[in-house]
């Protein structure tokens, strides 16, 4: 991820947020062993200030994640 290597330093990394969607759609169970998967990939990103969020196709939800960015 080279790209996001020359993010990890700054301020700009706690605005990075990986979002994992249509968990309205998925088992619980499922959908937490793929997102295990994926922050083990993102781990170095996550430890730097960025995050995860879950995205269930709500509004609600939406405004959730967006919030800390506005």
């Amino acid at each position: 991820m080279p790209v996001l290597d020359k993010v990890r330093g700054g301020d700009a990394i706690r605005k990075l947020i990986f979002v994992t969607t249509h968990w309205d759609q998925i088992k619980s169970n499922s959908g937490k062993e793929r997102e295990k998967k994926i922050s083990l990939y993102l781990e170095p990103l996550l430890r730097s200030g960025a995050r995860m969020d879950r995205f269930d196709m709500k509004t609600e939800t939406a405004w959730t994640i967006l919030h800390p960015l506005l």
